[in-house]
């Protein structure tokens, strides 16, 4: 059984079942932590959970995984989107982007604090977005920095646009992501990402999926740990920025296709249903 029921998010669940429009007087609300001391366990169930092997975190004081910086963050973005006077309707809330720069890789035994702030509130044809900015730092100096950006789905109904021309044009690898069943309950525990249309089937019907989902950020961060084993020789000292979009839901258990392009000091990507051919989300990783 699920041990990581979180009864906020349930009640900003029931209490904003019927909220159809953001308080944008929240635009500028922010928070300023300490983050707790990390142990070597909390690596381990986020690096199970992301399918991420690289040995590197095997050594005294590793080096953080790329994507870790959701599970630091996580917390206090839940502090914000479960505010009682922000009235964000968490059915129809997804994660539409996501924007990592890093300036130093943290590692476990860092000290460190973050940043958080509610930057922007702007309607899309799709919906109301939300773009949080997180900065991890540490002794004053920020290490990362990176936006949240998530979508409240609206009711009108959008015209969908032409898509843009595949930005992968000459393919330079692609290789297997297999998720399993219940891994996005695994992700949930290990992230304190608790969000019910992840962990809960009733939840995710009511907010019209068949059934729970995968975390988009479980996703990225599985494709980036990928993406350093094959291009970077597991070197992940050399990332200096990712961009990140979610085009459609994955579901845990299905078998995913990452193929990508590198091009000098970028690489080019897409997660894809490999049965569906439907693109799970893309993006692009920048190089140091």
């Amino acid at each position: 059984m699920f041990k990581g029921r979180d009864y906020k998010l349930l009640f900003t669940v029931l209490k904003n079942a019927r909220a159809n429009k953001l308080n944008r007087s929240l635009v500028g609300f922010s928070l300023q932590k300490k983050i707790p001391p990390l142990s070597q366990q909390d690596l381990l169930n986020f690096t199970q959970a992301t399918k991420d092997f690289n040995p590197v975190y095997q050594k005294d004081n590793p080096p953080l995984p790329p994507l870790f910086i959701s599970k630091l963050v996580f917390p206090t973005i839940k502090e914000i989107i479960c505010h009682k006077n922000l009235k964000v309707n968490l059915l129809k809330l997804v994660q539409a982007e996501q924007k990592v720069t890093w300036l130093q890789v943290p590692r476990l035994k860092d000290e460190l604090e973050l940043k958080i702030s509610l930057e922007n509130i702007y309607d899309t044809s799709a919906g109301e977005m939300i773009e949080i900015l997180a900065q991890i730092l540490s002794g004053g100096k920020v290490l990362v920095e990176s936006f949240f950006n998530y979508i409240v789905r609206g009711t009108k109904k959008i015209v969908k646009k032409k898509q843009s021309q595949n930005l992968i044009k000459n393919k330079s690898f692609q290789t297997e992501l297999i998720t399993e069943k219940n891994q996005q309950l695994e992700y949930a525990l290990a992230s304190g990402d608790n969000n019910l249309i992840h962990t809960s089937r009733f939840f995710a019907k009511i907010s019209g999926l068949s059934e729970p989902i995968m975390h988009g950020a479980c996703l990225v961060a599985m494709g980036c740990s990928s993406l350093s084993r094959i291009s970077l020789d597991n070197d992940f000292s050399k990332l200096k920025s990712l961009e990140t979009r979610f085009k459609s839901p994955a579901w845990p258990g299905e078998k995913l296709i990452l193929r990508g392009e590198k091009k000098e000091k970028e690489i080019f990507f897409e997660i894809k249903n490999f049965v569906s051919q439907k693109t799970t989300l893309n993006g692009n990783l920048t190089l140091k």
